[in-house]
């Protein structure tokens, strides 16, 4: 149930690319949800500081899929905080195969369940294969949504579609519009874009993607007063030599002052430079929206895949200028067969095809850039920082992924800043990546990585500074195993506790601050099954003694986490 169909690279071996999907029903199915966390108690992802992890959502039932696709909404019902989606293009609520998309509301909190769940109809349709948010498509001041469902259906045959929802007080399950596509299994919806406005009309424009129609095509629709229009106002295709044209989608910021936004096209199997070497188109917008590229990046190797992901439309070095990133996930980093790569490329007045910046996956078969995502400040220095996933790095087990972070700002460079690592094999953690922005409003970005999973249902980790409360952390408890309530609670100063573990196995106990940093150690050992007694004495490891405050227990082993809390009073 993989998405991804096999594709033999020109002068290499087999490497896996590209999203496969299926089609949806003229209205998806909305209904309550709230995450289980079964078959993830296994294992927990390990985030390194200075992040934290602070939401885990899980797909409902194995092979869903969930955290296939992300990405960040807008502001759906202008309550003034950000709100994003995740897509599980293979579960069965609505339609064997059909496929679910969840809408999350940004908060004071991080949302901690679906406020909205929309399923696909169809079988085999993989709604939710791609989903996009942000632009307002009618100008009634509401963000607009789009969600992709290039799927074969179980014909076979059918070409895709696009399901567009309207923003609102009080959004809903019920799209504004389907749009078809035209030829058969051309994957129509597999990239969606939402909220750039190519014409300079005031509106925000749809833009789709259907890499296997032909050679690939994309379609533009203008946006506008209700009712919206499913005739494409102009189709762009595919390049001789071009292959995969659409497989993804992206959009700078008017450049050259004209009033229209300017769209980046991937095309990571284009041959013109190198057999599959891949190319990113740039096509300025205008008024007749223009269908010649300006500028053409172009793959270093044959078989790298440049321009399987994109991501633009923020300032990651301090220049004052909108850059360009283009993910390569097979090209090869010396003698590691695809290890991936992906490149930034300045923007403003000197844009062009020459790359400023390169940063390189770890370990052969990494397939590093594959996703991409900007404009997070999680370090809260007024800088967009950069995730880049690896969905196949296997730090803990064979394709366990894992997601890098880079600080943005002048002395962006490609040294690692902080990583997320996939919580066993086959979670694909990185397969997808998003931005959601200052999300809580209180000075601090957040990131959402996603995993598909071959093995379980899925997972989306939410990821924060690690400044940010200890008592936000939701990750997959240990199975059976859990911390007594500490007593006396409050203390003053010292309290007692006790992990009770179903099973041996080698744990840690620490004490943690609300800024989520260790004050004491209680224990680090290997532990037999039954009760092991726990003793704080309300002093940091140095041995001075603590302030007043709430303080978090935490303890981890390989099998996951359990927690629980402490007051002390002096």
């Amino acid at each position: 149930m993989s998405p991804r169909f096999p594709t033999t690279t020109p002068g290499r071996r087999t490497a896996r690319a590209e999203c496969g999907c299926a089609l949806p029903s003229a209205l998806a199915r909305v209904r309550a949800f709230t995450f289980s966390t079964m078959a993830l108690a296994a294992a927990a992802p390990v985030v390194s500081a200075p992040l934290s992890l602070q939401r885990t959502y899980f797909g409902e039932a194995p092979l869903d899929q969930f955290g296939y696709a992300l990405h960040a909404a807008g502001d759906l019902n202008s309550d003034g905080f950000a709100d994003f989606l995740v897509g599980a293009n293979t579960n069965d609520s609505g339609a064997p195969g059909g496929g679910e998309v969840y809408l999350f509301r940004g908060g004071d909190e991080f949302p901690s369940s679906a406020a909205l769940t929309c399923a696909g109809q169809v079988a085999s349709e993989s709604f939710g294969g791609a989903v996009c948010g942000g632009g307002d498509l009618d100008g009634d001041g509401f963000a607009d949504w789009v969600v992709g469902a290039p799927g074969a259906g179980t014909s076979g045959s059918d070409p895709g579609r696009v399901y567009v929802f309207r923003g609102g007080a009080s959004p809903d399950g019920a799209p504004e519009l389907v749009v078809e596509g035209s030829v058969a299994t051309g994957q129509f919806g597999a990239a969606v874009l939402v909220g750039p406005d190519l014409d300079g009309d005031g509106y925000g424009d749809l833009v789709v993607g259907a890499p296997r129609a032909g050679n690939g095509e994309v379609r533009i629709y203008r946006g506008g007063p209700l009712p919206l229009d499913a005739t494409p106002d102009r189709i762009v295709h595919a390049r001789a030599g071009d292959s995969r044209f659409g497989r993804s989608l992206a959009w700078l910021p008017d450049l050259d002052g004209d009033g229209c936004d300017e769209l980046l096209v991937g095309v990571p199997h284009a041959s013109q430079s190198a057999a599959w070497a891949g190319a990113v188109l740039l096509l300025r917008g205008t008024a007749m929206l223009d269908t010649i590229p300006d500028l053409v990046l172009v793959g270093q190797a044959a078989g790298d895949e440049f321009g399987t992901s994109l991501e633009a439309g923020v300032d990651l070095d301090g220049d004052g200028a909108a850059d360009i990133l283009a993910g390569a996930p097979a090209a090869n980093v010396g003698a590691a067969v695809d290890a991936g790569r992906a490149y930034l490329y300045r923007g403003g007045t000197m844009l062009d095809a020459i790359a400023d910046h390169t940063f390189d996956g770890a370990a052969a078969d990494n397939r590093f850039g594959t996703s991409i995502a900007s404009g997070f400040d999680w370090d809260g220095d007024g800088a967009p920082d950069l995730a880049i996933g690896a969905p196949d790095a296997d730090a803990n087990g064979t394709d366990s992924g894992a997601c890098t972070i880079f600080r943005g700002g002048a002395a962006l460079d490609g040294t690692a800043d902080a990583t997320v690592t996939g919580p066993a094999a086959a979670a694909h953690l990185g397969e997808s990546v998003a931005s959601l922005g200052d999300i809580r409003r209180n000075g601090r970005g957040a990131l959402l990585v996603g995993g598909y999973s071959t093995t379980d249902a899925g997972r989306a980790l939410l990821i924060a500074s690690s400044d940010m409360p200890v008592d936000a952390v939701v990750i997959p408890p240990a199975s059976g195993a859990r911390l007594l309530p500490a007593w006396p609670n409050p203390c003053n100063p010292s309290m007692q506790s006790a992990l009770r573990i179903p099973e041996s196995g080698s744990w840690t106990v620490d004490v943690l601050d609300v800024r989520g940093r260790r004050v004491a150690r209680l224990l680090s050992a290997w532990l037999t099954a039954g009760n092991h007694a726990l003793h704080w004495d309300g002093r940091d490891a140095r041995g001075a003694a603590v302030s007043s405050g709430v303080y978090c227990i935490l303890a981890r082993s390989a099998k996951g986490t359990c927690t629980t809390h402490v007051t002390l009073v002096r």
